[in-house]
């Protein structure tokens, strides 16, 4: 808990010289008109004032701006009046509680509009003080830190509303620290088994790439020593709301995500920032399309700083971030850095300048008198890839640009995007396809007999309802596979005189399903369906029982079938067990090669996936899906493997290292190469070779190469 000393503490540690007795006479007026209050935990409501305020030091806030956060509370008891505040602290904080007192009172059309204006005149407000938005920040950050005191409803309104309105104000004022924080804390309230697994996931990827961090900033900080050049190096996380986020937009795993772990430079002065870059340069190899100049560009929010990604030593691609020690505060604080009142001068020139931006959309937001126009700009300027509408309720919804009423329908729960048939906007009924706008009030329609249709995949934007109504298909195959087995197996069991029925019924199955290590008999009717299980086998399976023995006639019908299979080769160069005819195609992560260990997964309208049977990614797959497949004894189907190779950095090297592969009969279907820190010449190959035998080949021939230092495969 914050004690009022704390606040005194932090004030002198950036304001020596500050006369501090307003604001103690602002804390005990505070303790005095919340005394015997409460929060909802149960401490003492003042804990909260000294919270807010405690954060508006970390802005570095002057004192009115401290005093109007430790009384930000006050005119909400109604015993405490504007002019009662005047008379005890002076016009400036009088008018900064002022413009913090809710609009609880307005008597609006529906709940939905009573938001909407209580945010536009929190920034009509805002617009004759920016210091009235920090202390709101500051309230709102405090709140969203103490969720779990509240009851799930009230989490859920609180942190929609941080995501939707708070957060991104952040943002757009440039406070990081303060975004990602209200950011992550309303995400895991939101959705925590999302943030959970996020989470988990970002710390095991951290530990894994810490090291390959501190080996390019130990690198770099050597080499800009010897420049001369004293920076401060260090790791940077992305935080996990911004992650999800980057996930959801680009469709993508944790994997992919590039900047999650980064290098960030700060130097002293401005003029460093382009030496940095060139030094870095000049060590590794940039990623093309990867470089961001925000210091010749910055963004909307006054952001500067010089972004790059490099090919570091370790072959990984890293991120850099470069900025001098002003650049980073503003990163950090954004127009708080800027922020010091002296008396009542308020923004001196220079940060006018800076922020003209800020004053000139405070005074449109002024102008607009409707809560729907309000919205609209507010989506534009400040957060210009969302869409903000509305339950019937008045609850806050926040979806991508473009999302439609399948979109919403799914995000409210998952049955109601499954049922539902169509929905009115704003009272009015519209069609499925109809984008949402800011402001909307939604109402989904529903029936039970509606399910989801293949074309709603074409239609919705967000990953959410694309992954569900996928999902919903899935299990709807799966039902299908159910009734397509049990048809087989019923068929098949009266051909070899057995009843399906009376074997379930006598629990003859059980044997079956240890057999094959299936945990139901839904699993074993599916492996039927999907070929994975021939019927023969189970049928040998049954305890008690054998399959009536073939004539001649059938035995040599059998065999007949069975040499057109053999006759008629795989094109892919594998055969499928059970599955004649079916589509091949070779996963990516692993490249098996002819001579591997191989294990087929059957992908649902994409045939099987071929895999090495070492392969991580299979392990983690679902084993119901696998099917035993296996090589053509002969094939002259040529396949891709990937070799890297690190040696000397000579020059002629690299032609005969080319020379050893061609002369294993290998053509070269791509080479990257590029130069380390130490001189080495690092270099990746896609080679086109026959089997396993012909790749141990080619990397016997390259390391018989004069200063070739190692060889060895990639899997992916």
């Amino acid at each position: 808990m914050v004690r009022y000393q704390d606040i005194q503490e932090a004030v002198k540690s950036y304001m020596p010289g500050a006369d501090t007795a307003l604001l103690r006479k602002a804390y005990v007026f505070a303790a005095m008109t919340h005394k015997g209050q409460l929060r909802k935990g149960g401490i003492p409501y003042l804990s909260h004032p000294l919270a807010v305020t405690k954060i508006l030091t970390d802005l570095k806030m002057d004192i009115p701006a401290l005093c109007g956060g430790l009384l930000h509370d006050v005119l909400e008891d109604n015993t405490v009046s504007e002019e009662t505040l005047r008379s005890f602290f002076g016009e400036e904080v009088a008018q900064l509680v002022a413009g913090l007192s809710r609009t609880a009172r307005l008597s609006l059309q529906s709940k939905s509009e009573r938001k909407l204006e209580s945010y536009r005149k929190m920034l009509v407000a805002m617009s004759g003080d920016v210091r009235i938005l920090l202390i709101r920040l500051a309230d709102r950050l405090d709140n969203v830190r103490s969720l779990q005191d509240l009851t799930e409803e009230q989490r859920t309104r609180v942190a929609q509303e941080t995501l939707a309105v708070y957060a991104p104000l952040a943002n757009r004022l440039g406070i990081y620290w303060m975004r990602a924080e209200l950011e992550d804390l309303a995400f895991q309230h939101l959705k925590p088994e999302t943030y959970t697994e996020i989470q988990n996931r970002v710390d095991e990827r951290v530990e894994a790439k810490t090291r390959g961090i501190e080996q390019v900033s130990e690198i770099l900080r050597s080499h800009l020593e010897t420049e001369g050049i004293t920076a401060e190096i260090s790791g940077r996380v992305k935080h996990y709301y911004s992650i999800y986020r980057k996930m959801l937009r680009q469709e993508t795993d944790l994997d992919q995500v590039y900047d999650l772990l980064a290098v960030r430079v700060i130097v002293p002065e401005y003029k460093h920032c382009y030496q940095v870059l060139g030094v870095i340069h000049a060590l590794w190899a940039p990623v093309p399309g990867r470089f961001k100049d925000y210091i010749a560009k910055p963004k909307g929010n006054q952001y500067r700083s010089l972004h790059t990604t490099v090919i570091g030593p370790t072959g990984d691609a890293v991120e850099i971030q470069v900025r001098s020690r002003e650049m980073h505060l503003e990163a950090e604080q954004g127009v708080a850095a800027h922020w010091m009142y002296k008396e009542k001068a308020g923004f001196d020139k220079k940060d006018e300048e800076k922020f003209q931006w800020l004053r000139r959309y405070l005074s449109t937001v002024q102008e607009l008198s409707r809560s729907k126009d309000f919205l609209d700009a507010v989506q534009l300027d400040l957060f210009p890839e969302e869409v903000y509408v509305f339950t019937p309720k008045g609850e806050v919804r926040e979806l991508i640009r473009g999302a439609t009423p399948i979109d919403f329908a799914f995000q409210i729960h998952t049955e109601v995007g499954h049922h539902c048939t169509g929905a009115k906007v704003n009272g009015k009924i519209v069609p499925l396809r109809y984008e949402l706008q800011n402001g909307d009030i939604i109402e989904i329609l529903t029936s039970k007999g509606q399910t989801p249709k293949k074309d709603w995949l074409k239609i919705v934007k967000t990953a959410e309802a694309r992954s569900k109504i996928r999902s919903w298909f899935r299990q709807e195959e799966r039902d299908r596979a159910e009734v397509l087995g049990k048809e087989i197996l019923e068929k098949s069991f009266r051909k070899a005189g057995f009843q399906y029925a009376k074997l379930l019924q006598d629990g003859d199955f059980k044997a079956v399903l240890k057999k094959f290590q299936l945990r139901s008999t839904e699993d074993l009717l599916r492996a039927v369906a999907y070929g994975k299980i021939p019927v023969s086998q189970i049928i040998e399976s049954l305890p008690g029982n054998r399959a009536p023995e073939k004539d001649g006639k059938e035995w040599e019908k059998d065999l007949g079938k069975l040499m057109e299979r053999v006759e008629k080769r795989s094109e892919s160069g594998v055969r499928v067990r059970g599955v004649p005819d079916v589509l091949i195609r070779f996963a990516r992560c692993c490249n098996p090669l002819h001579g591997e260990e191989i294990v087929g997964f059957i992908t649902r309208g994409r045939g099987v996936t071929i895999h090495a049977t070492s392969c991580p990614k299979i392990r983690e797959a679902d084993p119901q899906r696998w099917i035993e497949v296996q090589w053509e004894a002969e094939t002259a189907i040529l396949h891709k493997a990937k070799i890297r190779v690190v040696s000397q950095d000579w020059p002629g090297l690299l032609a005969g290292i080319s020379k050893a592969i061609a002369e294993t009969d290998v053509n070269i279907a791509n080479a990257k190469v590029w130069t380390t820190e130490a001189h080495q010449g690092l270099a990746h190959f896609e080679v086109m070779v026959k089997n396993l035998d012909h790749l141990n080949l080619v990397i016997r021939s390259v390391e018989k190469v004069k200063g070739v230092i190692s060889v060895e495969r990639l899997v992916h």
